[in-house]
């Protein structure tokens, strides 16, 4: 009678790392490429293009600020907020902004048109905070090359 074959157990081949190379099976190398292809397909374009620069160092923060006009809107505040029903029943909205524009103009809006404005980019290149006063002052730069201060100080905001 002949003999049984022996199965040689087989061995699990451990991955070897060094400062320049892996092992890995190519399933999962497979597996790997695949899934990142998919990310990168799916991911938005710009917050790849801003992971990389973050991933270099070389990021820059960036902001959004409100154009009227060909102004900027550097403060804004809710004069009127009345949403409810008049005595007939029907609802009614009246919601009135008061913007304040960089070259210190103060405009009435409705804050539906107020939330329809053009946005603009900018670049922040200055940030300083005042523990004391509690006011945040922005240093920005437009796009068109403008440079302006937007502060969060109250007395800069008021409305007469």
């Amino acid at each position: 009678m002949p003999k049984p074959k022996q199965e040689e157990p087989t061995q699990e081949v451990a991955p070897v790392v060094s400062d320049e190379m892996i092992t890995v099976k190519k399933s999962e190398w497979d597996d790997i490429v695949n899934t990142v292809a998919m990310l990168k397909e799916s991911a938005d374009v710009g917050r790849m293009a801003r992971a990389e620069s973050k991933r270099q160092g070389k990021v820059t923060p960036t902001g959004r600020v409100t154009v009227v006009g060909d102004r900027v809107v550097v403060a804004w505040r809710m004069k009127e907020d009345f949403v409810g029903k008049n005595p007939n029943g029907v609802w009614v909205e009246r919601q009135i902004i008061g913007l304040t524009l960089d070259d210190g103009t103060k405009v009435d809006m409705p804050y539906t048109e107020f939330v329809k404005i053009r946005k603009a980019n900018c670049t922040i290149t200055n940030r300083t905070y005042d523990d004391i006063a509690d006011i945040l002052t922005l240093k920005v730069k437009l796009d068109d090359g403008r440079e302006l201060e937007i502060s969060s100080d109250p007395i800069l905001i008021a409305f007469n």
